[in-house]
């Protein structure tokens, strides 16, 4: 009868053990993702990322106000234009980078100043600016001061 205690008091060991190894391993792959995001931060663009601002979601002023905070910062953002989106439908419920010159540095740039990650490639080299950004429903969650 003592060996299955001893049985079961050393299998109770091994759990221990592995649920302690298993901890180790998550927090060290999530302190490596957090030193790893750190190293990828996007430095400031020579010259200046030229947006669009267009909003696709109705609400009033919008694009004037978003423009204001690209205004106020030191984030080397010209904004060239404000407009409504084509057609004025406001159907967009999630706000969107479109991507109207191929250039992925300032393309990250922007992703990272703003936080909208969702991003759309339709280039255009006859356009002078280099992205629009479509204001959805969620704007605030970027824009807000």
């Amino acid at each position: 009868m003592k060996r299955s205690k001893n049985s079961l008091s050393s299998k109770k060991k091994a759990y221990k053990i592995l649920v302690i190894i298993i901890l180790i391993v998550v927090l060290s792959v999530l302190i490596f993702r957090k030193d790893r995001s750190a190293e990828t931060k996007v430095s400031i663009p020579t010259s200046p990322v030229k947006v669009k601002l267009l909003n696709g979601c109705g609400f009033p002023g919008v694009a004037r106000d978003v423009k204001d905070y690209f205004d106020n910062s030191e984030h080397n953002v010209t904004v060239v234009s404000i407009g409504n989106v084509s057609g004025s439908r406001f159907i967009y419920r999630q706000s969107v980078i479109v991507a109207k010159q191929d250039d992925e540095e300032k393309l990250r740039y922007l992703q990272q100043l703003t936080g909208i990650e969702r991003r759309i490639y339709a280039y255009d080299d006859n356009l002078f600016e280099e992205f629009h950004i479509i204001l959805g429903n969620d704007y605030k969650k970027y824009f807000e001061e």
